[in-house]
């Protein structure tokens, strides 16, 4: 502020010197780091050229440096001392130059003191919040006191609650039973005295597991799918409605795997809706289960729907979504199954009717149902 009372100063003392004859403008001064597209250059070049102002012996003038009080009072002394302000001449088109450097100079000044108060703001907020985390600090490390002194008084009463002689040969038998089950061979019996009889073992039945689509039996002639290669792929059709007062059924079609890697499928979906108009394409991972002849499955995905803008029927909106969905799988045979299935779609954006949310909402979750067949190649 005290820049711009000073620039201010300047301005009325050579505005009110203006009736006194015209003298010989001072010696040109090269400034090199002002360049020419600097929105105070013509300001600068009019000041040094009528000599109120002065450059650096260096060429430079050091725009950014700030003014000190005495950098100020040099240059009062020098324009009242060697009649430099009586000599001064200036235009209309040069006060309009100066003035408007002034307010160039004053609305920056204004912002650079915004952001400095927002500045200290913040750092008086971030002082106040260590100061509560240097509070809670004695409780936290008198909890942590606390739990190491449990700790160690545990400790004895397990050590004499188990002797090692004992663990030892409880873990021996656990690795034992292991091995039995990887090699699927029953587990070796314990070890008796030589008085007692040992029934006879009875033979070990490989556990069968139901699969999700049983097998359907073949007519004479036709040839037998290898066992090895089940069925992994599968196309899904499917009814689909939002979960709202409002039926709005649209159709959609799912090409997918379903073990993929590491038990996990992956599959794409395409869906369209024609109460909206409403185009969707999704990708997800899903995570089958058997269980009793059923295959129940949850997944988690993304994707983008497509349509027409709200308030702007004519020009097209694109909103992406993440979903989540549990669903079951009920076969008939082993090639085509029933299929029903909950979900969930969190829109990141609303600009288009897709969503189904309403139209003040800029992002929201829109639950779904879905109900189709499943053919298994």
């Amino acid at each position: 502020m005290r820049t711009i009372l000073f620039l201010a100063a300047l301005v009325l003392g050579a505005a009110s010197a203006q009736t006194t004859p015209a003298v010989t403008p001072a010696a040109s001064v090269t400034i090199t780091d002002v360049p020419a597209s600097h929105w105070a250059r013509e300001a600068i070049g009019v000041l040094i050229g009528r000599g109120i102002l002065q450059g650096f012996p260096d060429g430079s003038f050091s725009g950014q440096a700030p003014l000190t009080r005495y950098e100020a009072a040099t240059l009062l002394y020098r324009l009242l001392t060697n009649g430099t302000l009586s000599q001064v001449q200036l235009t209309p088109a040069d006060l309009q130059a100066i003035a408007k450097g002034l307010e160039e100079v004053t609305a920056e000044i204004l912002t650079l003191s915004t952001r400095l108060n927002a500045t200290e703001a913040k750092n008086r907020d971030q002082d106040a919040r260590l100061s509560t985390i240097e509070g809670q600090a004695p409780l936290v490390g008198a909890r942590l006191d606390a739990v190491e002194a449990a700790v160690l008084a545990t400790a004895p009463l397990l050590t004499d609650t188990v002797p090692r002689s004992e663990y030892l040969a409880l873990q021996a038998r656990v690795a034992a039973l292991e091995a039995g089950q990887e090699a699927n061979i029953p587990a070796p019996a314990p070890t008796v005295a030589p008085a007692q009889v040992l029934a006879p073992a009875a033979p070990v039945t490989p556990a069968v597991t139901t699969p999700a689509f049983p097998p359907a039996q073949k007519a004479a002639g036709e040839p037998q799918q290898n066992a090895s290669q089940p069925r992994n792929l599968y196309l899904g059709l499917t009814a689909t409605t939002p979960i709202s007062s409002e039926a709005r059924v649209g159709g959609e079609a799912t090409l997918g795997m379903k073990n993929a890697v590491a038990g996990f499928g992956v599959q794409v979906r395409a869906g369209y809706r024609p109460s909206a108009k409403a185009f969707t394409a999704e990708a997800a991972v899903t995570r089958p289960f058997a269980f009793q002849g059923v295959t129940p499955y949850a997944g988690v995905g993304a994707g983008a729907a497509f349509s027409p803008r709200r308030g702007a029927i004519t020009q097209n909106a694109t909103d992406s979504y993440l979903s989540g969905l549990v669903g079951v799988d009920y076969p008939f045979n082993e090639s085509v199954a029933l299929t029903g299935e909950l979900g969930v779609r969190y829109f990141l954006s609303n600009h288009g009717y897709a969503s189904g949310l309403d139209a003040g909402v800029e992002r929201g979750v829109s639950p779904g149902a879905r109900l189709g067949v499943k053919f298994r190649f």
